[in-house]
């Protein structure tokens, strides 16, 4: 593959990085590994290599722990949306906004 990719000109002298990416899906335990592996050559010629694995599980259980913890979710965003809309309401009530507008309040 590597071959083919110098044939097609992916991979020249002009290149800086290389990115891996790839997610791994593990049926038996519903377990996913998210890797990232990244090449990068320096103006020097040195290179840095970066490895990054990090297993993860989205799926939540079924019993009432996961149950439990979907709800904590919800209660969790609800309450930032609320929050966030009030805080957007007193900012426009209070002429706020218009700092933000005129560059920052800095002129």
């Amino acid at each position: 593959m590597v071959q083919e990719i110098k044939t097609h000109y992916w991979i020249d002298r002009g290149t800086i990085a290389i990115i891996l990416e790839f997610t791994l899906y593990n049926g038996n335990t519903h377990l996913f590994t998210y890797v990232s592996f990244i090449i990068e050559t320096t103006e020097t010629g040195g290179v840095f290599l970066w490895l990054e694995i990090r297993p993860f599980r989205p799926l939540l259980s079924i019993d009432s722990l996961g149950t439990y913890a979907v709800l904590n979710y919800l209660v969790f965003v609800i309450y930032q949306i609320v929050i966030t809309n009030q805080t957007i309401h007193s900012l426009y009530k209070r002429g706020l906004l218009l700092v933000f507008k005129s560059n920052m309040g800095c002129c």
